[in-house]
């Protein structure tokens, strides 16, 4: 897409960064399991409330890291350190935004992406006056797109729409504009200075009058486009995935306790997140609320690989691997095949099944290997 600001190149020197220090490595013990014969796991969270895992707090809270013998050490970390600490070995796993883990792995950081955890949470907004011509997506040929700088995943997921599924060349065809925060965004949508942008549900509340309004969720662009995975140290990852298989088993029968026990979801986010009701309710449970917020653990091979394609295509990374390479699915699809064998006929996780086999066939040798696993 053309540029009016191009602030675009921090990623991949970041990226770069990362890889020249992923040199150095971790003598942290890696063994399969402690001398009490129970798997180990340090995994790291963001403090942000909008990136709290439920199935994580619920899987903790109901004991289901107990019932597969594992030990979750969960740590609060910050996100300018979250991917150096993953690549050298000082945290097991991380579930966070996509986007520099992504290059950093490509560039060969010790990275492997395995599971899901949230999709969605961003509207599409744009002038009332525009509103029913740019509902249709073929309309936005010409316009003049808001993007935060330097760079999220927003902008992959326009980019690859656009232009795979609406034949808009995003090079000559669509303008972005880039600031480095919503509410300039929204200022400059008021001003005409962009015909579309993107708003967190947070900073919806005055649109009306604004002037403005939300077309539908980023969703309706693209389905179950994916917003923060999970994340392994590569290194632990293939020492022990067993020790990850466990951790997703314990998440998935967490996803069916979060649609199933409201108020005890409900509960456990207003703990972590330190918000109040309203908060957690509207602008985390709640999809309606919420730009059609959701979590769930598939790891959507297929969307990430939209993203990455993107990602080479403008310049973020420089695609040195094959998305392949660094992003693995059969543990999460072994977790999920025990799960099911153990409750068998539960919809959830019949659901879990038909969202695996719908979102990650596009990776290498999907039909052979998983046709008939379940």
């Amino acid at each position: 897409m053309k540029q009016i600001v191009n602030v675009k190149k921090g990623l991949f020197a970041a990226a770069l960064l990362l890889t020249m220090l992923n040199l150095g490595c971790s003598k942290k013990n890696i063994s399969a399991v402690g001398a009490d014969g129970r798997y180990k796991l340090t995994v790291g969270r963001l403090g942000a409330s909008s990136l709290i895992s439920p199935m994580v707090l619920i899987a903790t809270e109901n004991k289901y890291f107990d019932k597969y013998n594992v030990d979750i050490d969960l740590k609060l970390m910050d996100s300018a350190t979250s991917s150096e600490a993953l690549s050298m070995g000082k945290m097991d796993a991380i579930y966070q935004e996509l986007n520099q883990q992504m290059a950093s792995a490509d560039q060969g950081a010790k990275i492997t992406i395995f599971a899901g955890n949230r999709s969605g949470g961003v509207y599409v907004i744009a002038r009332k006056e525009d509103a029913e011509e740019l509902y249709d997506i073929a309309n936005w040929k010409g316009k003049t797109i808001g993007l935060i700088g330097p760079t999220t995943n927003i902008d992959y997921i326009t980019d690859f729409v656009l232009r795979n599924d609406y034949g808009i060349d995003t090079d000559t065809e669509i303008k972005t504009f880039k600031l480095n925060d919503m509410v300039s965004l929204q200022q400059a949508l008021k001003r005409g200075q962009v015909d579309i942008t993107f708003a967190d549900p947070l900073y919806c509340e005055t649109l009306d009058e604004q002037g403005l309004t939300i077309l539908y969720p980023l969703s309706h662009v693209q389905k179950d486009y994916v917003c923060c995975r999970q994340m392994a140290w590569t290194t632990a990852f293939e020492a022990k995935p067993d020790a990850y298989k466990n951790y997703l088993k314990a998440q998935i029968l967490a996803y069916r306790d979060y649609y199933t026990d409201r108020n005890s979801a409900i509960k456990l986010l207003l703990a972590a997140s330190g918000q109040d009701e309203d908060y957690v309710v509207n602008y985390i449970y709640d999809r309606s609320k919420n730009a059609d917020k959701y979590f769930n653990p598939d790891p959507n091979y297929n969307g990430v690989l939209a993203q990455f394609k993107s990602m080479i295509r403008l310049g973020y990374t420089p695609g040195a691997r094959e998305l392949h390479e660094f992003f693995n699915i059969s543990v999460y699809a072994s977790a999920l095949k025990e799960i099911l064998q153990e409750y068998p006929g539960d919809p959830y996780f019949t659901g879990l099944k038909d969202l695996f086999l719908q979102n990650n066939n596009q990776y290498p040798d999907f039909e052979k290997t998983y046709k008939n696993y379940f």
